[in-house]
């Protein structure tokens, strides 16, 4: 009884000395290969920069057993910054927090906890996190850089340029800067602008898929489709072919606008075959479907096309941006350009009037009463297509509206989607909207970047 007593009131004076305000340090977990007088510290940094993160969690860890509070802070911001390179961004952001709370002062911490963050999808608090660091130091490029991506995410290019400008002032061989600055440029539609921002990113870093897939993309905006199909070459080699157990969002990307540079260049087959990879990739993109249905029109499979269309137009009935676009695209609200080409309005009056409203027709002009019953038929064509020469690539498909048969989805997608995709190659603009779609499909792709970095800070 007074042993326990003792023990007790033992424990109340030690935790007497510990500081109210002292933060929750975690727990680290046991280490059974530690060993003493090892410099744990910078065998972990060492790791990191060695790309042996594993190697570099174990190696903080022990250091977190031995530790006097002298490194405390370093310890979890390598740590952190471990985690980080792993994809364990909870993980990371909770070292960073702690590493914090010691040092309030480590203008790295609050960059990487934000690059944390932007990796996250949390774009409103890493620039938060970036805010804070440059506060304390304005002369780091990276915090720059990284907030001109967040803003570039959340879809603010010209905030998201003057970043990367204060970036490139202070960094000029800052490759992630030109690369993500010619995005801003790509999506406001200065392609020319974009195109001298990925050579410069290229020249610096040869081998980012992204930047392949980014500058071919402008030079396919730019009409320019064999070096944007080369540029998408480069792309999927260097991110991997089809197939992956883990498919990655920049190939439904690279293959779809590689698809769209092989359909305008009228390679309808290589076309079918990259949209086809593009929707195992992204089953939710109408623009592939779409696309892939003009394909297989081109190449005389109605039924494909059809079915394709169907699905494209399916997936745009849901989709508000996308409806706006094709209003925008063919100056007309998208309901209505579903009643036009439903079959309900006109086109379905009339096969309402069956026999009679033949019959009338032909009390007027004979020709045109022949004409009309040979288009009902469905079993030749019109005198228009009688030639055997095909259509080129860029001319606008039959507007008829189609027959019996044919359902919204097919008409619609054989009339507004032409509209909007076919009508030379201007239309090609409708197509940005889709390659801003995926503005983020790159977050994440440049983690380790920054090894080494805090290690001279």
């Amino acid at each position: 009884m007074y042993r326990s007593l003792r023990l007790l009131v033992l424990v109340v004076m030690l935790l007497s000395f510990l500081p109210l305000n002292a933060p929750a340090l975690a727990s680290p977990p046991v280490q059974t290969d530690c060993e003493e007088g090892v410099d744990y510290v910078t065998a972990g940094y060492d790791a990191i920069e060695a790309d042996e993160l594993e190697k570099a969690v174990d190696d903080f860890n022990c250091a977190l057993e031995f530790d006097d509070g002298s490194t405390t802070p370093l310890i979890y911001l390598g740590r952190g910054m471990a985690y980080q390179f792993l994809g364990s961004d909870d993980d990371a952001i909770s070292d960073f927090d702690i590493s914090l709370e010691l040092d309030p002062e480590n203008v790295w911490a609050y960059i990487l906890r934000g690059i944390s963050y932007q990796y996250a999808g949390n774009d409103e608090t890493a620039i938060e996190n970036f805010d804070m660091a440059l506060e304390l130091d304005g002369e780091i490029s990276t915090a720059y850089t990284y907030r001109g991506i967040s803003y570039q995410y959340l879809g603010d290019d010209e905030t998201a340029i003057e970043n990367f400008d204060m970036a490139l002032e202070l960094d000029p061989e800052d490759a992630l800067a030109y690369l993500h600055r010619g995005l801003s440029y790509q999506y406001l539609g200065d392609d020319e602008w974009a195109l001298e921002d990925f050579n410069v990113a290229l020249e610096l870093d040869p081998e980012n898929p992204l930047a392949y897939k980014a500058r071919g993309q402008s030079l396919f905006f730019l009409e320019r489709d064999a070096e944007a199909i080369e540029d998408f070459d480069s792309a999927l080699e260097l991110t991997g072919e089809e197939g992956d157990e883990e498919p990655d969002l920049l190939l439904g990307d690279v293959y779809f606008f590689r698809g769209a540079s092989y359909f305008y260049n009228g390679d309808y087959e290589e076309a079918v075959e990259d949209f086809s990879y593009s929707v195992e990739i992204l089953p939710e993109d109408p623009w592939a479907y779409a696309l892939r249905g003009e394909s297989y029109q081109e190449l005389g499979e109605e039924e494909l096309a059809q079915e394709d269309f169907q699905q494209s137009f399916e997936l745009s009935e849901d989709d508000e941006e996308f409806e706006s676009l094709l209003s925008d695209a063919t100056g007309e609200d998208f309901s209505d350009i579903a009643d036009d080409f439903s079959g309900e309005d006109s086109s379905s009056d009339d096969q309402g009037s069956g026999e009679d409203s033949v019959d009338e027709s032909s009390s007027d002009d004979s020709e045109e009463d022949s004409s009309s019953e040979e288009d009902d038929s469905g079993d030749d064509e019109l005198p228009a297509d009688d030639s055997d020469e095909a259509p080129p690539a860029d001319a606008p498909a039959d507007d008829s509206g189609g027959g019996e048969g044919e359902d919204t989805g097919y008409n619609i997608g054989k009339n507004v989607f032409t509209k909007l995709l076919l009508q030379g190659n201007g239309n090609r603009r409708a197509l940005r909207e889709r390659a801003s779609e995926g503005r983020t499909s790159s977050r994440g792709r440049d983690r380790g970047s920054l090894r080494g970095t805090t290690r001279s800070s």
